[in-house]
């Protein structure tokens, strides 16, 4: 689904909310940024 995410295809919003949550959960365990853009 990686075209669909971008592009501002139709899953781009998805995209943005689910990276969010992504960081969120690797802050929580001390993890820091992720070391790759997570997004397109």
């Amino acid at each position: 689904n990686g075209n669909l995410e971008c592009n501002n295809g139709s899953e781009a919003a998805n995209q943005q909310t689910r990276v969010a949550t992504y960081e969120r959960i690797r802050s929580c365990f001390g993890l820091g940024p992720p070391t790759i853009n997570p997004t397109c």
